[in-house]
């Protein structure tokens, strides 16, 4: 059984939008978030900016929606694009990891 203060907790959850508990999260832990986005053409970022104080923990945020951009900025491997496909566990995986430097580090 869930005490008040637990449920409370939830209750709050349930009613905040995601990007607005992934910000709060992210200043309370005092981390920072970059992204590298593809089919999503840049939505995911597009909602964390829309959250007041996102500017604290956002740092920037990549939308490499052709192959090429995934190959040059991100360093996904041609292989990887023509074996496993652009929308892959592997080619998110190597979109994930540290994109080529190509923006200032903050």
């Amino acid at each position: 059984m869930a005490s008040e203060k637990e449920a409370s907790e939830e209750s709050a959850l349930e009613e905040t939008a995601l990007e607005e508990t992934v910000v709060g999260l992210l200043k309370k832990k005092k981390m920072t978030l970059s992204l590298a986005e593809s089919c999503t053409g840049g939505a995911v970022a597009a909602d964390i900016v829309n959250v007041p104080g996102a500017s604290e923990v956002f740092m920037c945020g990549y939308v490499t929606y052709t192959n090429r951009a995934k190959r040059k900025c991100l360093g996904v491997k041609k292989s990887t694009l023509k074996k496993e496909g652009a929308v892959s566990a592997k080619c998110a995986g190597q979109m994930a990891k540290q994109p080529k430097p190509m923006s200032v580090s903050l």
